[in-house]
Formats: C-alpha cells, sequence, structure tokens
C-alpha cells in the first residue's frame, strides 16, 4: 500500500511540475475583451492562455482547481467575456457555457474578400484561411457542398462561392470554426431560394448560377428594385442578340485599378456573354429581379448622382443621356 500511495504521489509532482514548466516558459500579455476557448482546447491550454491573458494568477491552481469532479472535461469551447472571477468562478462559467452571443453581418454587394476581412474580425480564422478555402473549392469540398445543398449543383466544378454568401446577420460562435458559419450561411440562401423561385428558374430554361451571377452585377449596379429589373431586361436582351454587357462593375471585380481593356474574364466590355461567375453576393431583391425582369424598350443606362438610373431606347440617346449627366 505504501508503495503505490508514493507512486501515486511521485506521479502527482511529476505533473504539477511540468505544469509550473509551461508556467514558467510562457509569457504574459494584457488581457483583451473577450476570452477564446477553441474547440479541441484540452485543460492545460485553457489554463496557459487564461494566465497569458492575466487573467488568472497562477496555471496550476487553477488546474488543480478544474480537476473537482472532473471539470476539465466539462468545459464548454466559446467566447466569453469575464474580469476578476476566482478560479472556480471561471471553471463555473466554463461549463456553463455562458458565451458571449457573436455576429458576422454580410452586406448585400460585398465580395468574398469583405466577407473574409470580417471573418477574420470576428477571430473565426484568418482572412487568407477564408479565402483559400473557399475562393475556390477542392473536389473534395464541391462534392460534399452540392451533396448537402442541391442549387449548387449546377455551380461550375471547384468554382468557389461567390454569389452564394447570402446577406443577413448571422448569430455565430467563433469557437466553431469557419464550416460551421458557411453552413448557416449556405443554409440561409437555400431557405430563401424558395420553390417558386426555384420553379421558375427552371421554366426559363436557365441555372441557379446563372441567375446569381445576374443579380451580383445588379447589386453593383443599381439601387431600388424597380431599376434593377429594369436593368434585367436590358441585359438579358443583350445577351440574347450577343451584344457586349457592358457593366463596369465586372472588369473592377478583381482589380480595382482595372480598365475595360483587361484581359479578365470578368470583363463584359472585353468578352460577350455572362462573367465567368458572381462578382458579389447578392440579396433576394437582386434574386428576384433576376428571375423576374421588367420588359421595357430600353438597351441602355447608366447611373448618375444621387443614386438615380438613367435610361435610354438606343445608342444615340444614351451618349446624350452621358454627356447631359456625367459631364457636369
Amino acid at each position: 500500500m505504501n508503495k503505490k500511495i508514493f507512486i501515486i504521489a511521485a506521479v502527482f509532482i511529476f505533473f504539477v511540475a511540468i505544469i509550473f514548466c509551461f508556467e514558467f516558459l510562457c509569457s504574459s500579455k494584457e488581457t483583451g475583451e473577450f476570452f477564446t476557448i477553441k474547440r479541441g482546447d484540452n485543460v492545460l491550454q485553457i489554463a496557459q492562455n487564461l494566465k497569458q491573458e492575466k487573467r488568472i494568477d497562477s496555471k496550476v491552481l487553477f488546474v488543480l482547481n478544474s480537476l473537482k469532479d472532473k471539470n476539465y472535461t466539462k468545459l464548454k469551447a466559446g467566447r466569453y467575456s469575464f474580469d476578476n472571477l476566482t478560479n472556480k468562478e471561471i471553471i463555473n462559467l466554463f461549463i456553463k457555457g455562458e458565451k458571449v452571443k457573436e455576429y458576422i453581418k454580410i452586406i448585400p454587394g460585398w465580395d468574398i474578400e469583405d466577407i473574409a476581412l470580417e471573418v477574420y474580425r470576428n477571430g473565426i480564422c484568418t482572412k487568407q484561411e477564408f479565402l483559400d478555402k473557399y475562393s475556390s473549392l477542392t473536389d473534395e469540398q464541391d462534392n460534399y457542398l452540392k451533396e448537402r445543398f442541391p442549387f449548387l449543383k449546377d455551380k461550375p466544378s471547384k468554382a468557389g462561392l461567390e454569389g452564394y454568401f447570402y446577406p443577413d446577420t448571422y448569430e455565430i460562435d467563433s469557437s466553431q470554426g469557419i464550416e460551421f458559419f458557411v453552413d448557416q450561411v449556405l443554409s440561409n440562401f437555400d431557405q430563401k431560394l424558395n420553390l417558386e423561385l426555384r420553379e421558375e428558374v427552371e421554366k426559363q430554361n436557365k441555372s441557379i448560377f446563372e441567375i446569381v451571377t445576374m443579380a451580383s452585377m445588379l447589386e453593383k449596379e443599381v439601387i431600388s428594385f424597380e431599376d434593377k429589373c429594369l436593368v434585367s431586361d436590358i441585359l438579358w436582351r443583350r445577351l440574347k442578340v450577343n451584344m457586349l454587357l457592358e457593366v463596369d462593375s465586372t472588369y473592377l471585380y478583381l482589380n480595382s485599378f482595372s480598365d475595360k481593356h483587361s484581359n479578365s474574364l470578368y470583363n463584359t466590355y472585353r468578352y460577350s456573354g455572362l462573367p465567368i461567375g458572381p462578382i458579389s453576393n447578392p440579396n433576394m431583391e437582386s434574386i428576384r429581379a433576376a428571375i423576374y425582369p421588367q420588359k421595357s424598350d430600353y438597351w441602355f443606362y447608366l447611373s448618375a448622382s444621387e443614386n438615380e438610373t438613367i435610361f435610354s431606347k438606343n445608342y444615340n440617346e444614351h451618349l446624350i443621356n452621358k454627356y447631359k449627366y456625367l459631364n457636369k
């Protein structure tokens, strides 16, 4: 029995010694507004991070406190906000999972770069990690997402998710990672694109990818729903007669310093047809405008000051309007 007690004591001392080594090797930093436990963090990592942020005095004592009732196995991942709590109070907070509610708001017309930056600001992952994962897809990703979300089935193989990040406010959990967030966003798109809209797209012999691409241009080009419907009609008719779309926002998509002579396949001044993919993430208003264009005799449009859209029936009228509204 004495030998058994000796072994247990030796193991315990060894365990404490390891923690003390971590304590002395790690540098400290100032306390931030939030404290995050990531998925997979064990009690040693949590204690180390708490110590680094000067929220506890000793990692050893925190770990020892967590041993009671195996509480170290009950600490929930998430983002927390607290200050000047005892070890026991912090442990209870983590066990209850009383996390800070987090939100990400995607603005209509944002592109994937904008969303990646917002994701980074919310501590989910770095901007580059997000872009690497979703600006283009691996075969495995592509197959999985198309199986889970049938509206993606007509998306070109390996093309990214630009256009499908539906603009809305999302309650998130930064500890869950980017897959959890993207799943929320795509599920929202899936819900918004109801059966009526899908049937109408199919009836028009168009693909959802084409509709989203058109909607992404409308989102960037015009403001009001009425104007979007009129511009939608203009652009669809131009496509039918193989006329260049000449949409400014497309050649600006990849490089804000690009011009109308750019070789980019997004450049609708140079290449006929739709751009090779969406240029922004449109809301339902723009998607509906792409599906339900408003017929008119107009063939040209331009954006004047104060968000006004000026329409023209022919090129000569368009030139007059350009001089009238854009050369003030």
